[in-house]
């Protein structure tokens, strides 16, 4: 699901952190526009910004500046948890591939764009197909519009995952262990045997490990 940024700074705003409260961190893909929210609660609370230098334990083989906190923390996540071979799907507003290897080489990987987007550029650049809703279906073959739209972006998608993570391990002479997470990530998990876990709270679990990895350097 998309959730619009407004709707993530009115939650913040509702945030309260309190004198008990030791320490916060933040990630965040939309800086600009949260950051001065994140900073305005946090005023007497320490608060660590994950950014293109904050340490982790993974090595980065890809441009750290142009690198999402978000993917950042999902590979953190699901790399403290499994140490090995990971390729770690998170299904948000964009399809990301996060390839980490088991001696903490971060490789980069694919971006595509996810469901509800491929939905909502259908209706937008098209004349008549209507906007309709996610729905994972094995079925190709339909009688009307909604379910054709549904079935056509559904297995579009995961062909072209399953695809992916074949070329992944063709390209790197090596097989991987397979993460899901993001919005969708319980939806597609059930469709592609190639899924062995799915974590809704991969992210959060990886900011906590950046947090306290860099505690006592701040």
């Amino acid at each position: 699901m998309i959730v619009p940024t407004t709707k993530v700074i009115e939650s913040l705003e509702r945030l309260r952190l309190t004198k008990d409260t030791r320490g916060a961190a933040v990630a965040s893909v939309v800086p600009k526009m949260t950051l001065p929210v994140y900073r305005r609660l946090c005023q007497e609370t320490p608060t660590l910004l994950v950014g293109a230098t904050t340490k982790t334990p993974l090595r980065f083989h890809y441009d750290r500046r142009a690198l999402g906190a978000d993917r950042v923390c999902v590979a953190v996540g699901a790399y403290t948890l499994y140490k090995k071979n990971l390729i770690i799907i998170d299904f948000g507003t964009a399809i990301t591939f996060n390839i980490v290897k088991r001696n903490g080489d971060f490789l980069g990987g694919p971006i595509l764009p996810g469901a509800e987007m491929l939905l909502s550029c259908l209706a937008e650049k098209t004349a008549r197909l209507p906007r309709v809703g996610f729905l994972a279906s094995n079925k190709v073959i339909c009688r009307t519009t909604k379910p054709a739209i549904q079935t056509g972006v559904f297995n579009l998608l995961r062909s072209g995952l399953n695809d992916i993570i074949k070329r992944i391990c063709i390209e790197t002479g090596e097989s991987y262990f397979v993460v899901a997470t993001g919005g969708l990530a319980q939806r597609f998990g059930c469709h592609l045997r190639s899924i062995k876990v799915v974590d809704e709270d991969l992210g959060s679990k990886g900011l906590r490990e950046i947090f306290y990895l860099n505690k006592e350097v701040r």
